[in-house]
């Protein structure tokens, strides 16, 4: 989602929130229930996702005609609950000695997470802001509508059953594709390198390729490399299979059914659950990589690497467009 119209009121709340969390972690495992998210209030901070289910449902179900303020005012309070109860959540996950309260803040969190991801897939809100015109509101109201709708027409929310059923078989036809490139012409080519690798390695006297390959590598040896592996696999299987259920469950938000996340979902799924679990968007590093910076950091790095120094070419008249090309020389 896009970032919300009240970000003086959301700096604040963060702050707050911080200094509650950092504060009074030991107080709360004491009274064995979550921080509240107002510190002024005796309310439970559990009971945040409620007051965001509520202020959903007054967007979703409200009648008669509603400004776009309005309309957007709404929307944006129900990102700042449940940003106020995922942010602290979060901190006393991090933070609390205690190990149940760490384990309630997350199963606080990841209510607060799946409350995000269901209202970027609510049609009825979705319908409430595309209902909200534009015409006439102030020039941020208009801006925030326009991204907000954009966002989820690209999660295909204004489409039918039928056509975002059709979108994932396409997924699964891109992956498929892209991943069979040669395919079969090459399994030819593929089994004389093996062949080759094979009899280079016996010529030396090593049993194998894989043998000659790490001799001159840290591992030294299949068997080492293969024990690191293994060491590998038993340390990251419980914190793999962890968030193989959080894209699971975000694939379940479009298909309840749903058992398995195919490898043609995978992609499409882990970066749903980077938006709505850690506030991450690959998207939003695109401005940071426009094609003039990233241009310019190659050209330094080649520079320093070969000791080059690159300079435009002037310009040529020769009465037609002006032709600009790229030359370099030794510095």
């Amino acid at each position: 989602m896009s970032n919300g119209i009240n970000m003086v009121t959301r700096s604040r709340s963060w702050i707050l929130l911080l200094l509650i969390g950092l504060t009074s972690t030991r107080d709360l495992g004491a009274q064995g229930r979550p921080a509240t998210a107002d510190p002024g209030s005796t309310v439970p901070l559990h009971a945040g996702v409620t007051d965001a289910r509520g202020a959903l449902e007054r967007l979703t179900s409200a009648t008669g005609r509603r400004t776009a303020e309005q309309t957007v005012r709404m929307y944006d309070d129900i990102l700042v609950r449940i940003g106020a109860v995922k942010e602290l959540a979060l901190i006393v996950r991090q933070f609390h000695p205690d190990a149940a309260m760490r384990t309630a803040a997350e199963t606080l969190a990841q209510a607060a997470a799946g409350l995000e991801t269901e209202l970027s897939l609510n049609p009825a809100a979705y319908g409430a802001l595309a209902g909200a015109k534009p015409a006439g509101a102030p020039t941020d109201i208009a801006r925030y509508l326009k991204l907000e709708l954009g966002d989820y027409r690209r999660e295909g929310v204004d489409q039918n059953a039928a056509t975002r059923a059709r979108i994932n078989d396409l997924r699964r036809r891109m992956l498929l594709e892209s991943q069979n490139v040669a395919y079969p012409a090459h399994l030819a080519v593929l089994q004389r390198m093996v062949e080759a690798r094979a009899e280079l390695a016996h010529t030396l006297g090593y049993q194998d390729w894989a043998g000659f390959d790490l001799s001159s590598r840290m591992a030294a040896t299949p068997r080492n490399a293969a024990a690191f592996i293994d060491c590998i696999v038993a340390a990251s299987t419980d914190k793999a299979n962890a968030d193989y259920q959080l894209i699971l469950n975000r694939k379940k938000q479009d298909q309840p059914g749903a058992t398995v996340v195919n490898a043609w979902e995978r992609r499409y799924y882990t970066e749903l659950v980077r938006q709505s679990s850690y506030n991450f968007d690959s998207q939003a590093m695109r401005p940071y990589f426009s094609y003039q910076r990233v241009r310019a950091g190659v050209f330094a790095v080649s520079g320093r690497l070969f000791g080059l120094e690159f300079r435009a070419a002037p310009v040529r008249s020769t009465g037609n467009t002006a032709d600009r090309a790229a030359r370099c020389r030794r510095s």
